[in-house]
């Protein structure tokens, strides 16, 4: 009996434990997008032959929009919910019944994403200008597939075109930006978009923001995965399940939500209750600057939620917060003790043999 106890002991202690706030599965969670860039010609390329065309990071690996705030908090908002239905977003379907043909369902979503986006990570409150982002989408797209035979498609900055130059708005975003719709109004696309359309002074230029940004489809969609998210980008255009529309935080089990509804005349601020394993779809606005690569930008106060520490200990000993005191120094002092127990114990056990 005693052997048994000693031998129970030796086992619990002698393997390590290394302190991680993140679970190994939650890795899967991810935000996918296209790599591709508009180049100096305006012209935007797809190559379906390049491994890295379509690619993904971890949410985990970028940093929260505020420092302390976690997926296991009792509630969460990236924006005010008193204010939410008196911003400028949250009016523009009576506001903005006049507007260009190509703002279709499918393109006001993407512009209440972006708009409720720019609130919470900018705190500017605007309408954006999606005749801004037609007037600036590129002049051709080429389609390469994997045998190399090649599709072109041109976009044409048009109000009406066959194809909608707002299919590839996250593209243009990251290189232009976006203006408001103070500036570029949305029932008509600018020829000039060095100057303002839209207001008193002729000779008014636009203030462009959110350039370096682009659009992005978050997976392994759960709650866990939303509320990743959430914490992440702010905003999450929800187009699966019963919480169907812009997700902006929780409270205890429900989403704080403002739901796809045009025929309204403006959202209005819900709460949905959360279903954890209800399957999610969400698109997103982010940077992709903005992550962080844990195999070469760790840093001695990064925190566990972003890069979890290594578990190998040699992969410890190089982390920068490997240090007395650090981040990762009390998961390795359990290594360290569980080491010296285990040294300790098997003479005993020898004995007892």
């Amino acid at each position: 009996m005693l052997l048994l106890v000693f031998t129970l002991v030796l086992l619990s202690v002698a393997k390590p434990s290394i302190s991680r706030k993140i679970n190994e599965n939650e890795w899967t969670k991810v935000i996918q997008y296209y790599t591709q860039k508009i180049d100096d010609n305006d012209i935007l390329t797809i190559d379906s032959r390049v491994d890295n065309s379509y690619t993904n990071k971890p949410i985990y690996a970028f940093r929260p929009l505020r420092e302390g705030t976690s997926i296991e908090d009792k509630s969460f908002s990236s924006l005010p919910k008193e204010e939410i239905t008196n911003l400028k977003i949250a009016q523009y379907l009576s506001q903005y019944q006049v507007r260009c043909q190509q703002q279709d369902y499918y393109s006001m979503r993407h512009q209440a994403l972006l708009g409720y986006t720019i609130k919470a990570i900018k705190d500017i409150d605007i309408v954006p200008s999606m005749t801004w982002l037609i007037a600036k989408s590129p002049e051709k797209v080429t389609y390469i597939d994997k045998d190399g035979d090649t599709r072109n498609v041109v976009t044409g900055h048009k109000c009406a075109s066959e194809r909608n130059p707002l299919d590839y708005y996250g593209f243009t975003l990251k290189k232009y930006g976006v203006a408001s719709t103070e500036c570029f109004v949305n029932n008509q696309v600018p020829v000039d978009t060095t100057k303002c359309t839209n207001e008193s002074d002729p000779e008014a230029q636009p203030d462009v923001i959110m350039k370096g940004y682009r659009d992005g489809i978050i997976t392994g969609n759960n709650a866990t995965t939303m509320k990743l998210a959430l914490t992440r980008f702010g905003v999450v255009a929800n187009t699966q399940g019963y919480a169907y529309g812009i997700i902006f935080g929780w409270e205890d089990d429900n989403w704080l939500l403002a739901p796809f509804e045009y025929d309204q005349e403006k959202f209005e601020v819900t709460k949905v209750p959360i279903n954890g394993s209800e399957y999610h779809e969400g698109e997103v606005i982010f940077n992709e600057d903005f992550a962080i690569d844990c195999s070469s930008e760790i840093q001695a106060d990064t925190i566990q939620d972003v890069c979890p520490c290594p578990i190998d200990k040699k992969d410890l000993e190089k982390d920068p917060r490997y240090f007395k005191g650090g981040i990762c120094y009390s998961g390795s002092m359990r290594v360290t003790l569980s080491v010296i127990t285990t040294t300790m114990l098997l003479p005993i056990l020898v004995l007892l043999l």
